[in-house]
């Protein structure tokens, strides 16, 4: 152990025991097949595609419980250490030199009761396009042992082995079991920068990890920030997507909350920070917490490999705000912040009035109310063009809808065909302001090129104005 005081914190360095890797983990059917003897929820046919490879394999080693207050740095609670089982998912490129040096952690969202990596399905074009790597880790036990959808009964022959209970001592509660999770995230993230033996990047050189996860990962992942990450710093930068709570300022290691308007709406006003040197906040006005993309996504995966299930959402799809547009842009400005220390610009927050303390009930209502224009669409924040020209009320609230996915989703509806020829009674004057929104957050730095020419290429081709 040794100590090293940065900018005034006291950093601890722990060691961390090293993991064996097995992998790539063979699979003999193709994705759907019935006999689920390939990698849960794979998205093999959006790697290949960009000459990518997505592999997957099982981590094991022996973890430790950490104790202590919230939001202080943690220490480590007797008895253990423990052992277990889990699995990653590496999508990687084919070409070593097309590999940009940085890794993208994600903390896989276990809410729904099986893996599900948000971030990925969000941003994979844009990752596999400027050459990241993407690992997404289960780490935590309901994914691995619900009874309904964990991945023991998936496949028992393919997952049997997996453990995230320390052997049995920890099966209170799997829904909200994490009692390991933190010291084998950090066992992931030191053998991708220094493995021991087996790799599972097969001989990358990482310079950097972020680490990165959606809504309830987020949440973890923000404790493990405030606790964990000044004990062994194995991770270089952090984004805490549509959640997290209040984050350390003392910790000198870059930290970056994206949250979309319904986050703000629901828990984030109540705590939300100021910007610093280690912290940022963007927060998107229009998206929900799981936007038309996500949704889309997530649907067609659970349809091929989950047992069919009503869709209790009416209507099924929520706000069609591209809010992945920022998050790509937020992955790229990580990156600079962390090699070269350039600050990512500061970005409007969303209006909101009304803001009162978070009741954590299930059932509690949001904590702020938007400040709204006269077509119910929130002022302030992030506005990228598909919201800023609006043919539709997009909100990140779903009013009136009991919690779980249906509030998350939002709710977008349509304007009637009168009211967008009086916003835009010449298709010109449409495109000139999709073009002049997208320039100023172009020029802002809220969205990348790319993303700049998607959002031209779809206005081209939209038939909403005419």
């Amino acid at each position: 152990m040794f100590f090293l005081r940065v900018c005034g914190l006291l950093l601890i360095s722990y060691p961390l025991a090293a993991a064996t890797i097995t992998g790539p983990v063979p699979s003999t059917a193709k994705p759907g097949d019935a006999s689920h003897n390939y990698p849960f929820f794979s998205t093999a046919h959006y790697v290949e595609e960009q000459d990518y490879i997505e592999e997957e394999f099982f981590i094991e080693g022996l973890a430790v419980e950490y104790a202590g207050a919230p939001n202080v740095t943690a220490t480590v609670a007797p008895g253990g250490p423990y052992p277990y089982k889990t699995r990653a998912i590496v999508r990687r490129p084919k070409s070593a030199g097309k590999f940009n040096g940085t890794v993208i952690l994600e903390w896989s969202n276990v809410a729904a009761g099986f893996a599900i990596d948000n971030d990925w399905y969000w941003s994979h074009e844009h990752l596999m396009r400027r050459g990241f790597v993407h690992v997404g880790v289960i780490v935590e036990p309901a994914a691995v042992h619900s009874p309904v959808l964990g991945l023991k009964r998936w496949n028992p022959a393919r997952y049997g082995s997996l453990d995230l209970t320390g052997g049995g001592k920890f099966t209170t509660n799997l829904a909200a079991g994490f009692e390991l999770s933190f010291s084998i995230f950090s066992q992931v993230a030191q053998e991708l920068r220094n493995p021991a033996g087996a790799t599972l990047l097969r001989g990358l050189k990482v310079r950097n990890i972020v680490a990165t996860g959606h809504s309830r990962s987020a949440g973890r992942l923000s404790a493990y920030y405030n606790r964990v990450q000044p004990l062994n710093a194995v991770v270089d930068g952090f984004v805490f997507h549509g959640a997290g709570g209040v984050i350390r300022t003392d910790i000198p290691t870059p930290a970056w909350k994206l949250l979309a308007e319904g986050d703000i709406l629901w828990t984030q006003a109540a705590m939300r920070q100021p910007d610093s040197r280690y912290f940022r906040t963007w927060e998107i006005t229009g998206a929900s917490h799981a936007d038309f993309d996500l949704s889309k996504a997530v649907g067609e995966l659970a349809e091929r490999d989950l047992p069919p299930r009503p869709e209790e959402c009416e209507p099924v799809y929520g706000s069609r705000v591209p809010s992945h547009l920022v998050q790509d842009a937020t992955y790229d400005w990580m990156k600079l912040w962390i090699e070269r220390g350039t600050l990512p610009p500061q970005a409007p927050p969303i209006a909101t009035s009304s803001i009162v303390p978070r009741d954590q009930s299930p059932t509690a209502p949001p904590t702020a109310v938007a400040v709204r224009d006269q077509h119910g669409n929130a002022l302030g924040g992030i506005r990228i063009a598909q919201f800023a020209v609006a043919t539709a009320m997009n909100s990140g609230m779903r009013p009136n809808s009991p919690p779980g996915t249906c509030r998350n989703r939002g709710l977008h509806e349509a304007f009637d065909a009168g009211t967008v020829a009086r916003l835009y009674p010449q298709r010109a004057k449409y495109l000139a302001e999709v073009n002049r929104i997208t320039d100023e957050n172009l020029k802002a730095g809220y969205i990348t090129k790319e993303g700049a020419a998607q959002t031209r290429r779809d206005a081209a081709q939209s038939k909403v104005v005419r």
